[in-house]
């Protein structure tokens, strides 16, 4: 862009962080020269699906070590060969069957949900194990299996409920929820005297019928911290977007949202 009119950042309609293309040629006048520049490189052609190229150099799909990856076209030729992946800068050598890329090496993923798992255990999702799509409301495909620790309080005249020992992803927390027999919470637990999901709103959980930060908090919100303390932002189960899920800062007793991939606490109920 060459004016301040142009951005080539926006937001959809979710109010999610959205890419926005300008265009400042007409592409189709150039499209001879492009297909050149994708098909040589430094005066040397890669036979496609077959080789792969890398700092002037084409070498066979089947080869191994990790190459680094300077151009567009070597990024595509790497993506084109069915032995190899990018990861980053560098083109390495593919995983197997069954394989995901995790943290620098391939993987079997442990679990892509509770049922993968041992017994009492859940599945805990992580973005960076293997492909994922990047729309906002996509969960992740694969996860770790682990035990479902955390710290269980019987909350003065709400229920008793259970907050993980660590914080996730929203999925996550309901995985995690499930697994020990409860289900996550909801803002109606926290009995605010407005009803933010209703409107779709965000503020305080006061006994007020406003949205003002002024009043005292509801007496569940005070249970709740004289239970699990005043740290911590717990998951709930109501949706604000499509992309965004409502939590519960302890401290404050805010009542807002986050986005599903974000991290907070698991607050499950298990018994009335």
């Amino acid at each position: 862009p060459t004016s301040d009119n142009y951005s080539i950042c926006g937001e959809d309609g979710e109010g999610a962080p959205e890419t926005l293309f300008v265009y400042t040629a007409d592409l189709n006048q150039e499209k001879e020269v492009i297909e050149e520049v994708t098909t040589v490189y430094y005066g040397e052609a890669c036979t496609p699906k077959e080789e792969f190229a890398s700092n002037g150099q084409c070498y066979p799909c089947d080869s191994s070590g990790s190459y680094y990856i300077g151009s567009q076209y070597e990024y595509e030729s790497c993506r084109a060969c069915g032995r190899r992946m990018a990861v980053g800068n560098y083109c390495i050598p593919g995983c197997m069957a069954g394989q995901v890329y995790d943290k620098g090496k391939c993987v079997t993923p442990e679990c892509s949900s509770n049922s993968d798992c041992r017994s009492g255990w859940y599945c805990e999702l992580d973005f960076s194990i293997g492909p994922f799509e990047s729309s906002c409301t996509q969960q992740p495909p694969y996860g770790h299996c682990k035990e479902p620790k955390g710290i269980t309080k019987t909350v003065s005249g709400v229920g008793t409920y259970q907050k993980s020992g660590s914080e996730m992803n929203w999925w996550s927390a309901q995985n995690y929820c499930e697994r020990i027999g409860g289900s996550m919470a909801s803002v109606s637990a926290f009995d605010c005297g407005y009803d933010y999901v209703g409107a779709g709103k965000t503020g305080y959980c006061n006994t007020d019928t406003t949205t003002s930060l002024s009043g005292t908090r509801s007496v569940a919100v005070q249970a709740f911290q004289t239970a699990f303390g005043k740290s911590g932002t717990l998951w709930m189960s109501d949706s604000y977007s499509a992309c965004h899920a409502y939590n519960v800062f302890l401290r404050s007793g805010n009542v807002t949202y986050f986005s599903r991939r974000s991290n907070g606490y698991a607050l499950c109920r298990v018994r009335d």
